[in-house]
């Protein structure tokens, strides 16, 4: 979960960050929740023995800007991220340090497995 104030700045995505899910599939929809935003992304590979989700981000296409409605495409040029699921079922996201061969947690974005969704914050 991520920790309102230090991870994320809104409240949404704090209480987003707590949704626990099922064990994701390939290709399967994920939201990857930033400090006000959230950017959509899809699933592209999953480790079920280390636990360890990767993902990488889709291009999303403005349908409606007032309503910030969208329709997602695959990037095959979209950043990617990696998340492992803590036993309590939670996500954080990680890193792997190719000079120890360890994965590393970073304090930054959060995950939603199941649900697409991108969003930008206004006030910025």
């Amino acid at each position: 979960m991520l920790k309102l104030g230090t991870q994320t700045g809104s409240l949404v995505n704090h209480v987003l960050s707590s949704y626990k899910g099922v064990a994701p599939i390939e290709g399967e929809a994920a939201t990857v929740l930033m400090w006000s935003d959230r950017a959509p992304a899809t699933v592209t590979d999953w480790d079920a023995k280390m636990q360890i989700v990767s993902l990488r981000e889709d291009k999303a296409i403005c349908t409606d800007f007032d309503q910030q409605t969208y329709t997602y495409e695959r990037n095959e040029f979209g950043a990617s991220y990696n998340f492992r699921r803590e036993k309590n079922g939670s996500w954080v996201q990680v890193f792997f340090k190719r000079d120890t061969g360890r994965w590393i947690k970073s304090k930054g974005a959060g995950l939603i497995i199941g649900r697409r969704e991108k969003y930008r914050d206004p006030s910025f």
